[in-house]
């Protein structure tokens, strides 16, 4: 039985934001590759696309590109408050690291 899609989203998305202040870029992929295998539809999903491209961003330290890639997913599903905060301290964390303040 597959699961759906907004449970395992919400929980890359928040454990994401704590890896990424950890800067463990390797536990938020390895949850990635895990959800997907639970539930074979999530890479096909809007959602899997929105937190691969914030991996990606993170990865690469793009801030412009991060903010393009939720500015796309917000215009057609609009993020929620707690997905809107998580991936702000998600940012804030990327943009300290680009200023070297990290």
């Amino acid at each position: 039985m597959a699961m759906g899609v907004s449970l395992p989203v919400e929980r890359y998305l928040y454990t994401s934001s704590q890896s990424r202040s950890l800067q463990d870029l390797v536990t938020c992929s390895r949850l990635l590759t895990t959800f997907a295998q639970k539930d074979v539809t999530f890479p096909s999903t809007r959602e899997y696309q929105l937190a691969a491209a914030v991996m990606d961003a993170c990865e690469q330290g793009d801030v412009e590109a991060f903010t393009q890639s939720v500015y796309d997913y917000d215009r057609v599903t609009k993020l929620d408050n707690s997905k809107t905060g998580i991936l702000l301290r998600i940012k804030k964390g990327l943009e300290m690291e680009q200023d070297g303040l990290t």
